[in-house]
């Protein structure tokens, strides 16, 4: 809209929306929720993730070793 690429900050309200949308498609999923787009889940969980690998990528972060660490200090890898 604005002629350049979004910025860090847009990308995370990006993904803030996408995963509202991911919460309400889950309870819609739980019936909870009415949506019209039911078969979208999967896809909206998925556009998650990549908004999470984008951005940690745009603050010059490794997704992958976020994950790694994460996980080694939660769980034992």
């Amino acid at each position: 809209m604005h002629g350049s690429a979004w910025s860090v900050e847009e990308g995370l309200l990006a993904f803030l929306t996408d995963a509202g949308l991911a919460g309400r498609l889950t309870m819609d999923h739980q019936g909870r929720w009415p949506s019209a787009d039911k078969e979208m889940l999967p896809a909206k969980i998925c556009e998650c993730v990549w908004w999470l690998a984008v951005l940690a990528q745009r603050m010059d972060l490794s997704f992958e070793d976020c994950v790694k660490d994460f996980l080694a200090e939660r769980w034992i890898l």
